[in-house]
């Protein structure tokens, strides 16, 4: 990829893809722009034309990923992809949800091989790869795939209490049907994933955005009201701002290529958030410390991701969760 390039980045308006199209701007490429509506988006295309100046970003409405041929008219010029649109319409039945996540990312990478693309980078999730696990220490698998979650979501009943095992197994899903597509296909580009865990911190533009996705979880106890963040245990964390870098390292760089880069910077439970929350706001009365919440004792294989966020020129590499939660708050409240 060089200077100038032309990325195009899918559900460009999201709490992560936002901020993944803010560090390709930064990095000096130019940037297409998917979304399902422009005439909702015009907020975003007001921002970065005023941040990097007319003629640096561009958007275009495509409505439906997973229908075949959803990409090819937008990618004239294109040297690089992001594809980290997700459907966001869980009801816990797995089908169409897990056909279509495999075949909104097939379809990407078909339409590249018809095209002058040199790289593309896939967001997958850490539900592709693991399950949840409390109070176990082990070693997480570079190469591994969360394969209880495709069972358990063909398993009855389909109902709101799976939307989880269903989001995981589309996920799971859909990055092995990329590797196998690549594999069968030997493409001339590139091709990376990248597996984050639950991201927190600002959104890029927050007065449009707020806090949406795994980042407003914070936010949900920041007001009281934990019902929620509850029915999701101990996990990893990673700062959006982090996992943006990331996605535009696994594309930038020729040394990074057919990699899982692990998004995992460090373990929290909400009682460990809740802590943080009252050192940054002494005044405030918060929720007491949840009983039996456990912990996250994993091991995740994050070594190269930390470097390659060294690399970009963050010293320190990951972003710390209280840094993260600090700025997620000041923008908002």
């Amino acid at each position: 990829m060089d200077k100038n390039d032309l990325v195009l980045i899918t559900a460009v308006n999201g709490y992560i893809s936002s901020h993944v199209a803010d560090q390709a701007l930064a990095t000096g490429y130019r940037v297409r722009g998917v979304v399902r509506r422009l005439d909702t988006t015009s907020w975003l295309q007001d921002h970065f034309d005023a941040k990097y100046g007319a003629g640096r970003f561009e958007r275009v409405e495509i409505a439906n990923y997973a229908k075949e041929g959803a990409l090819d008219q937008h990618l004239q010029g294109v040297a690089g992809i992001i594809h980290t649109a997700v459907d966001s319409a869980l009801t816990g039945e797995p089908e169409p949800y897990i056909t279509n996540a495999a075949k909104s990312i097939v379809g990407v990478l078909e339409s590249a091989s018809k095209s002058s693309v040199k790289r593309v980078v896939y967001t997958s999730s850490s539900m592709a790869a693991v399950e949840w696990k409390i109070d176990v220490e082990w070693d997480m698998p570079m190469d591994g795939y969360n394969d209880r979650a495709i069972k358990e979501a063909y398993t009855e009943p389909f109902d709101q209490t799976k939307i989880w095992t269903v989001y995981a197994a589309a996920k799971a899903v859909a990055e092995k049907a990329a590797w196998k597509w690549i594999a069968e296909n030997s493409p001339k580009f590139g091709f990376n994933a990248v597996l984050p865990d639950a991201n927190f911190g600002p959104s890029l533009v927050p007065i449009h955005q707020g806090l949406p996705s795994t980042g407003g979880w914070p936010k949900m106890l920041f007001d009281g009201n934990p019902d929620f963040v509850l029915t999701t245990p101990s996990q990893h964390f990673i700062d959006v701002r982090d996992d943006a870098k990331l996605h535009v390292m696994a594309l930038k760089r020729k040394d990074v290529e057919n990699e899982r880069l692990w998004g995992f910077a460090e373990p929290y439970s909400w009682n460990s958030v809740l802590a943080i929350l009252r050192r940054l706001y002494p005044e405030r009365k918060f929720l007491d410390d949840f009983p039996g919440l456990g912990e996250d004792l994993g091991h995740p294989p994050n070594q190269r991701a930390e470097e390659l966020l060294k690399l970009s020129g963050q010293e320190r590499g990951w972003t710390p969760l209280e840094q993260s939660l600090r700025d997620a708050l000041a923008s908002v409240v």
